[in-house]
């Protein structure tokens, strides 16, 4: 029987989903391969052990989120860049329960717990640099990126069992909108 082997994206993508959604637990190389329907051999052929495959996985989606902050420091104005913000973070729902499981594991692993703490910086940041420009003060800033950060866990653990649509996110925005209002440079 030939080896058959699975990209090494395409095992990212289905070990970040499966992470997502089930934490280390998804995280079985049998059940992988036999949903890309190759070999385990194909897992061992790009990864040398389930760890490294764990913090590839991390590592990706990581990559994922720095290249989308990327782009939002491309728009042409600060209204849009803050809008286009929201819109990412409450989109960012497709990531099921990531953080929660990443919070599980980083608690009894070094490197996880840096990469946690890093990415709630990084978000922290972008946040608070967003409304900055708006044309909060400093204190002002900081009290509203916790506050949308805070709401935003709120919102995402009141729906994450649903199917968001368009018009749930919509309504999250306005609200935020409301709150960290987007005309006060003006």
């Amino acid at each position: 029987m030939p080896v058959i082997k699975a990209k090494k994206e395409d095992w990212l993508q289905l070990g970040l989903e499966k992470f997502s959604t089930q934490g280390n637990e998804g995280i079985n190389v049998e059940q992988l391969a036999d949903i890309l329907n190759c070999n385990k051999s194909s897992f061992y052929w790009h990864f040398k052990t389930r760890k490294a495959f764990l913090k590839q996985v991390i590592n990706y989606w990581v990559e994922h989120q720095d290249s989308v902050i990327q782009k939002l420091h491309m728009e042409h104005s600060r209204e849009e860049r803050f809008k286009n913000y929201l819109l990412f973070l409450f989109k960012s729902g497709s990531f099921k329960d990531l953080t929660f499981y990443l919070q599980k594991i980083a608690a009894e692993d070094k490197y996880f717990r840096k990469i946690l703490k890093d990415y709630e910086k990084q978000n922290y940041e972008v946040a608070f640099i967003l409304i900055s420009d708006l044309g909060y003060s400093e204190e002002e800033a900081h009290n509203k990126t916790q506050l949308l950060l805070h709401f935003y866990r709120g919102w995402y653990e009141k729906y994450k069992y649903r199917t968001i649509n368009r018009k749930m996110i919509n309504e999250a925005i306005e609200l935020v909108e409301g709150f960290v209002n987007i005309e006060v440079s003006q």
